[in-house]
């Protein structure tokens, strides 16, 4: 052997003893055959190479000649079958970002959950931008394995994918994060925001039956959202939500609830809130009535200011156009006939009342010559 190295290191070798070395390696001195190909792998022929070192099962020097031999897709199902001597998960990351057959990302993601979970976030990323995340996503459902994932799950969430959104909705709220929650509604609006608020508007924290009417007026069911926020005592959001409504008879029941609940702040709130909505009239009777003139006093004021602006403005708009009307009254007009042609243009008349220059227009019309030929007479 040393003296077949010795010849081995000149330039001048053929090929082919490079390669029958090698195979002698793998059947009779293994544990040489790394560090050899190491050294010489590009000057052996490969596949002979390979087909040795399956049949002498020497997986960790097949996995290298695979990655030598560019075969993406034997190197990734060879570390899959054989880890522990295949696999390398920073290896592994790169080969498998390579492979051609999209079924082997999904054979990974299970050789992952069952052989390094720790690891499969890492390995996501690495995929990112080869798989099928509506698939992934049901793959981790189906295998229970969501809870691994949740980085990368996030990271694609910016995507705006229905599938990835409802299931970070789960997640959140099996983990009772409403706050995460809220705001993942509020930024990605694809999934079924109706579905999702029947889920919550029973559920036992207060949070989320309040993201549960924050859905339904998302998904304009005004009655469902302010009647879940009368129930749950969210009186600010249901004056939000009227006034976002911008319905005179929703914002009138609205008060008259606060009249019935005897909540007067939230009644005058309501006015402050709706002020662009709410009918003065009915405002008046309500006040009126249950003797509330005191928190109704300074929407009155205001609405006493409204249209005092606005008769001040037609007012002043009034007197702008009289004023031009009598300016153009002033203006000397110039005379005219009744056919609107000016009288300093018309010519004078001969006693039959036929203007003398339409009289000869008329004669030169009638000889049918042309202008030069009748002024050359």
């Amino acid at each position: 052997m040393p003296a077949e190295n010795n010849t081995l290191l000149t330039r001048t070798c053929p090929q082919g003893m490079f390669t029958e070395l090698a195979v002698l390696y793998a059947f009779h001195a293994p544990e040489r055959l790394l560090s050899y190909l190491s050294m010489f792998w590009s000057r052996v022929n490969l596949p002979k190479v390979l087909r040795a070192t399956e049949r002498a099962h020497l997986w960790k020097e097949l996995a290298f000649l695979y990655v030598k031999y560019a075969d993406w897709d034997n190197a990734a199902r060879l570390a899959m079958a054989h880890p522990t001597e295949a696999w390398k998960h920073s290896e592994f990351k790169e080969i498998i970002s390579k492979v051609g057959a999209s079924e082997l990302y999904y054979k990974a993601l299970q050789f992952y959950i069952d052989y390094a979970p720790t690891l499969l976030s890492e390995l996501m990323n690495a995929i990112l931008s080869k798989i099928d995340h509506v698939r992934a996503v049901k793959f981790f459902q189906k295998t229970e394995s969501l809870a691994l994932v949740k980085n990368y799950l996030v990271s694609v969430q910016d995507r705006n994918i229905e599938a990835v959104n409802e299931v970070i909705h789960t997640m959140y709220i099996d983990e009772e994060n409403p706050d995460m929650l809220r705001l993942s509604t509020e930024k990605y609006d694809n999934f079924d925001k109706i579905a999702l608020a029947k889920k919550l508007e029973n559920h036992e924290q207060l949070e989320f039956r309040r993201i549960a009417a924050f859905l339904y007026k998302s998904a304009k069911r005004w009655d469902l959202a302010l009647t879940l926020c009368k129930s749950d005592s969210l009186l600010s959001d249901a004056i939000e939500y009227t006034a976002e409504l911008a319905n005179p008879e929703s914002a009138e029941d609205l008060l008259k609830y606060f009249i019935e609940q005897k909540n007067y702040v939230c009644y005058a709130a309501c006015l402050y809130t709706c002020f662009h909505v709410l009918r003065p009239d009915v405002v008046l009777e309500y006040a009126w009535r249950h003797q509330l003139m005191d928190y109704t006093m300074p929407y009155l004021i205001q609405i006493m200011k409204n249209y005092g602006d606005k008769v001040h403005e037609l007012s002043a708009f009034h007197q702008t156009k009289l004023a031009e009307e009598r300016r153009a009254e002033k203006v000397p007009q110039p005379l005219l006939l009744d056919n609107d042609r000016l009288m300093i243009t018309h010519g004078p008349v001969n006693g039959s009342g036929i203007n003398v220059n339409d009289a000869a227009a008329g004669s030169f019309l009638s000889t049918g010559l042309p202008v030069k030929a009748w002024d050359a007479k």
